[in-house]
């Protein structure tokens, strides 16, 4: 599939050029044209000198091998881009679409630069296949490689991948990717339980502090004086003794 890019003033575009005139009233075109579809990229057909054009709406976003070209990914971002994919293919099914017509080429995957949600091609009636090994293949290169349950659980589903093929693309790879969501439950309980264990220390050491305070307070009271504390009370003493043993000495003959 060829496509091109194209800015105008308030929009961006990429480009896909059709091989003949599409029949606008057929199932596909029809849906695809009324938009507001959840996670596919919006897209106009266009005519331009006998020709025609998909226009797809880029705008605010950046295909992900470009955006992760010099970035590698991480396990949150696996696990929120095939939970983003697997809602997408429940609303192509949801309005009767083919999931075979999606592009999972990293070119033509789409992450929003504002919020990071993902937005994905969809060509109609098109006849690309196989194109999940391009997006696995990338994912090989560019995956976190310090994160040992990352890597297994990548390298499970790119074997399952090449084995069943377009078929495991169903429940089975959301099994198998269950596992980074675990770990991150587990991350996340175990940090939670920290805190909670953390709060509680210093709640526990601020109380001892006010009652030491509290009780290290009434005994600062208590001295001969009534009124000063007991470091006054002690200061004015040694002074006293002080001038006690100057008179005693001046006195001596």
């Amino acid at each position: 599939m060829e496509t091109e890019y194209r800015k105008s003033l308030n929009n961006n575009y990429e480009i896909v050029k059709l091989e003949q005139r599409p029949d606008e009233k057929k199932y596909q075109y029809c849906i695809l044209s009324r938009g507001g579809i959840g996670g596919l990229l919006s897209c106009d057909l266009r005519y331009i000198d006998g020709d025609s054009f998909l226009y797809y709406d880029i705008t605010s976003k950046q295909n992900i091998r470009r955006l992760y070209a010099k970035k590698t990914i991480s396990r949150d971002w696996i696990v929120s881009f095939f939970w983003s994919y697997q809602r997408m293919r429940q609303e192509l099914e949801r309005f009767l679409l083919e999931s075979d017509n999606l592009i999972l080429c990293p070119d033509q995957i789409y992450q929003d630069l504002e919020n990071d949600s993902f937005a994905f091609f969809y060509l109609p009636y098109g006849k690309e296949q196989g194109t999940m090994k391009n997006l696995m293949d990338f994912l090989l290169e560019k995956m976190d490689y310090q994160d040992e349950t990352l890597v297994n659980c990548i390298y499970t589903v790119y074997e399952q991948y090449e084995q069943k093929g377009e078929a495991y693309l169903g429940s089975k790879l959301f099994k198998d990717l269950k596992v980074l969501e675990e770990e991150e439950e587990k991350k996340e309980n175990l940090l939670e339980e920290r805190e909670e264990i953390t709060s509680k220390n210093l709640q526990e050491d601020s109380e001892s502090v006010e009652k030491n305070r509290d009780s290290f307070g009434e005994g600062w009271k208590r001295d001969d004086f009534g009124e000063k504390g007991k470091i006054e009370n002690s200061g004015r003493r040694s002074l006293f003794g002080l001038f006690e043993g100057r008179k005693k000495k001046e006195k001596e003959p």
